[in-house]
């Protein structure tokens, strides 16, 4: 992720500028080429005019159908029974530190003056009960409608007002719902993107790891073309899931899984990873590849079900039995998912999760400043061009992501050592409120200290252990945006430890 400064917004403005006018440009050139005079399409001219005639036709016979496709309306997981849901919502309600400006944030910046009873009946349709229709829609059965009813008056209570009668010209933001939005991304994009994948296969081999790559039937199903697959005889046990190996040899320290963020696939963590090889020479590591968050053209995220599935395969060919999850940002999804496995849970020994979005993802921090917000400054233009309008990312956060499924509370946490990364500048989650919230047995301190309501942090660090056994360790990264740890080798080489540290099985023999 880059900074913040003028130069830096300078040059990433001029580089989404450059990529975003070569298909116009290329549509405009190839049109006129039949009406250009012969004298003028020589043969160099022929040849050189084959690259905007490829970008032409990958804008119309390529994005443009797959955007109209990827709208398709979105499956919502099955409604969970009435005791979750009201327990659910309780702890949304204890952790909201401002209920106005939480309302606001959801409703896209309205007044809450704006924000009727029917607004808010038609938010908590969608957020509780996977409502997919208009406002108007109305739940299940009277015991549904008296249980929004309930919701209702809670919300008016801690707000201290009452909701007006009808609907107000507010609007709620629906993230399962709503529009999906994306930019087209030029063939010349993917072309540079086909050299950083090349670069980074590369590094990871060098660094010992070994690509799982998926059955050669499925070569033309992503774009750009992986052609490590038509290189490794390795293929994944899972048809849709290729990743990374290291082999586990170690008898003193557990194997791990890490799992990486949205981005442009491994290629930011190359550093990290492979100073967690020279680190543990003899531990196992697997790192899986997500191409739906990679910037890649590829069938849609798996759901729930089929990644867990998807995963479970994986570690039962490599007999890993237990292990250390490390995961970063839209990976700390994947993570939260395998602790409320029942069978996956079991298996993970201790845990570390960098720039996590899953706590307190109720709060409408993560989805309006990835999907919605307005970029300014230079980090947002990345984030906004070269991550959240990616096709396949836009359709995994609109039609793959349910946040009452994603989302992580501390008590998950418990009888584990868990390790969280922080960083102070986040672009993205409010990392203030989420390092509050776990240094924190209340929930939020009363006084909004950023530093965990007086809670002391030793050189960024502030660890506690809980009843069942488990240590909480969070890290404060002074000066941080989101996923930085990953760019400076002081951090990097300081997460490594961390994960290092998680690894050790304390004079017992590895399990894997």
């Amino acid at each position: 992720m880059i900074g913040t400064s003028f130069i830096e917004l300078i040059a990433i403005r001029t580089a989404v500028t450059v990529l975003r006018s070569i298909t116009p440009l290329s549509i405009i050139y190839t049109f006129s080429l039949p009406f250009l005079p012969p004298a003028f399409l020589t043969p160099t001219v022929k040849l050189l005019s084959l690259y905007p005639i490829a970008e032409t036709a990958f804008y119309f016979l390529i994005y443009l159908p797959r955007k109209f496709t990827l709208q398709a309306a979105a499956e919502h997981p099955p409604l969970p029974p009435s005791s979750e849901r009201k327990l659910l919502f309780s702890r949304i309600i204890s952790t909201i530190p401002d209920h106005g400006a939480y309302l606001q944030r959801w409703f896209l910046g309205a007044r809450v003056e704006d924000i009727k009873k029917d607004n808010m009946k038609e938010f908590l349709r969608w957020s509780l009960f996977n409502a997919s229709g208009s406002w108007s829609e109305e739940p299940d059965g009277d015991e549904q409608e008296d249980e929004i009813e309930e919701y209702v008056g809670m919300v008016e209570q801690e707000m201290g007002r009452k909701f007006e009668e009808g609907r107000g010209k507010a609007e709620c933001y629906r993230l399962t719902i709503d529009q999906v939005r994306m930019k087209h991304r030029p063939l010349a994009w993917y072309i540079i993107l086909t050299g950083i994948d090349t670069l980074t296969s590369i590094r990871l081999a060098f660094g010992g790891y070994t690509y799982y790559s998926r059955p050669l039937s499925t070569f033309f199903t992503t774009f750009p073309f992986r052609f490590s697959t038509l290189l490794t005889k390795n293929k994944t046990p899972s048809p849709t899931l290729p990743y990374w190996y290291r082999p586990h040899t170690s008898t003193t320290t557990l194997p791990i899984l890490y799992i990486h963020g949205i981005g442009i696939g491994i290629h930011p963590y190359v550093p990290t990873l492979k100073t967690l090889a020279a680190t543990l020479p003899t531990t196992g590591i697997i790192v899986l590849e997500i191409d739906p968050i990679s910037g890649r053209i590829c069938p849609p995220m798996q759901k729930k079900a089929e990644m867990l599935a998807s995963i479970t395969r994986i570690l039962s060919h490599h007999n890993f039995s237990k292990f250390v999850l490390a995961s970063n940002s839209y990976g700390t999804v994947v993570s939260t998912h395998i602790l409320h496995d029942t069978q996956l849970s079991t298996m993970v020994d201790s845990l570390v999760l960098i720039d996590p979005v899953t706590i307190l993802l109720h709060l409408p921090d993560v989805a309006y400043n990835f999907l919605r917000r307005q970029p300014r400054r230079a980090n947002e233009h990345m984030l906004h061009y070269f991550a959240s309008t990616d096709q396949m990312v836009a359709h995994t956060l609109c039609r793959r992501f349910f946040w009452a499924e994603n989302i992580l509370w501390k008590d998950d946490l418990k009888g584990r050592d868990v390790v969280v990364w922080l960083g102070e500048r986040d672009l993205i989650v409010d990392t203030a409120g989420v390092k509050d919230y776990l240094t924190n047995t209340g929930g939020f301190a009363d006084d909004g200290d950023s530093d965990g309501g007086g809670v002391e942090f030793v050189n960024g660090e502030w660890e506690t252990k809980d009843e069942a056994g488990g240590r909480l360790k969070v890290v404060w990264g002074e000066g941080l945006d989101h996923a930085q740890v990953f760019d400076e080798k002081k951090w990097y080489t300081r997460l490594v430890g961390d994960i290092a540290e998680a690894a050790v099985v304390d004079g017992q023999q590895s399990q894997a």
